[in-house]
């Protein structure tokens, strides 16, 4: 197997016709070629989600790439979890964060919500025999 020494990435959105979007999207790569990617659906149409959105990306993808991307999510969760006396009710959204394991040549992925990607689901996995 060999070890990526550079990982490309991009993100597309479409402008939405009810408002600015709440999409957002991080990559973070560590020293040891670990990285790790965070996409975040903000629910809702406001500036406010839209900034939202990206701080929950960044830090879904930063705690991903070192303690993996559960913990990425959840940490992301909590900064959303009381939206407090002056946030909007609007803010939430959805999100999936996976991280790529050069050493062990493996990606770990973890999701929120009802996100999916074309070829996955979002039920888990029956159990195996045995």
């Amino acid at each position: 197997m060999t070890t990526p020494t550079r990982i490309l990435s991009a993100v597309a959105t479409a402008a939405s016709t009810s408002g600015p979007s709440g999409d957002a999207a991080y990559v973070h790569a560590l020293a040891d070629g670990t990285t790790a990617a965070c996409v975040v659906d903000g629910i809702g149409h406001s500036p406010r989600i839209g900034a939202r959105a990206a701080l929950l990306a960044e830090v879904g993808a930063r705690i991903g790439a070192t303690r993996g991307p559960l913990h990425g999510l959840l940490t992301a969760a909590e900064l959303i979890a009381d939206p407090g006396p002056e946030d909007c009710p609007e803010e939430d959204a959805v999100a999936v964060a996976a991280v790529l394991h050069p050493s062990r040549g493996d990606v770990s992925v973890a999701w929120t919500g009802e996100i999916a990607w074309p070829g996955a689901t979002t039920r888990p996995p029956a159990p195996s025999p045995g």
